[in-house]
C-alpha cells in the first residue's frame, strides 16, 4: 500500500536503477559537480551546449580543473570532490546544500549478484556521515526506504546548523 504526501507516492518503487548504465547511455547525474551539472542541464533544455567549455561534459575533473572552477567561485566546488563510483555504481539521491560551496551528499547504488549494495558518500571523507552508510535490497527501495536511509546515515539537520549557523 501507498503513502502519498504532499503528491508524493512514498511507496514508489523504480523497476531498475541501472537502466541508462545497462544501455549505454549518459545522463546528467554522472556529472559529479552541482553547478556543472546545473549549467549543462540548463544548456541542455536551451539546446545551447555547444557554448560550454568540453569539462562540463566531464563525469569529473582533475585537481588543476577542480581549482580553477573554485577560482570562478566556491560554488563550483560542490560535488566535485565525492568519492569516484565503483564500477557499474549509479547515483541514485543526492542532497545539495545551498551554502557557499554547495555540499553534496549522495547515494550510490550497483548490482552485486542478485542484491543492490548502497552506500552514502559525501565530500569529506564521510566526516559528514552519522550511521553505517550502506545497506543492500534484493530490490530497489521504495522512495520511504530511501530516504530513510539517507537521513538514518547523514545528519542532514548537523549539516545544515554547520553551514547557517546563526542564520535562522
Amino acid at each position: 500500500m501507498s503513502t502519498y504526501t504532499d503528491g508524493l507516492d512514498l511507496g514508489y518503487r523504480p523497476g531498475s536503477y541501472f537502466w541508462a548504465h545497462e544501455k549505454g547511455i549518459s545522463l546528467v547525474s554522472d556529472i559529479k559537480g552541482a553547478q556543472r551539472r546545473r549549467l549543462y542541464a540548463k544548456a541542455l533544455e536551451s539546446g545551447k551546449e555547444e557554448l560550454l567549455p568540453s569539462e562540463f561534459f566531464h563525469d569529473s575533473l582533475g585537481e588543476s580543473e577542480r581549482q580553477g572552477l573554485g577560482r570562478i567561485h566556491p560554488a563550483f566546488m560542490g560535488g566535485e570532490y565525492l568519492p569516484t563510483r565503483a564500477r557499474q555504481e549509479v547515483e541514485i539521491a543526492r542532497i545539495t546544500i545551498a551554502s557557499t560551496t554547495q555540499d553534496v551528499t549522495c547515494v550510490y547504488a550497483r548490482q552485486v549478484g542478485h542484491r543492490i549494495h548502497y552506500r552514502v558518500v559525501d565530500e569529506y571523507g564521510g566526516d559528514t556521515l552519522s550511521g553505517s552508510g550502506t545497506r543492500t535490497s534484493a530490490k530497489p527501495l521504495t522512495l520511504q526506504q530511501l530516504v530513510n536511509f539517507f537521513l538514518e546515515s547523514w545528519d542532514l539537520i548537523a549539516c545544515l546548523d554547520c553551514n547557517f549557523e546563526g542564520d535562522g
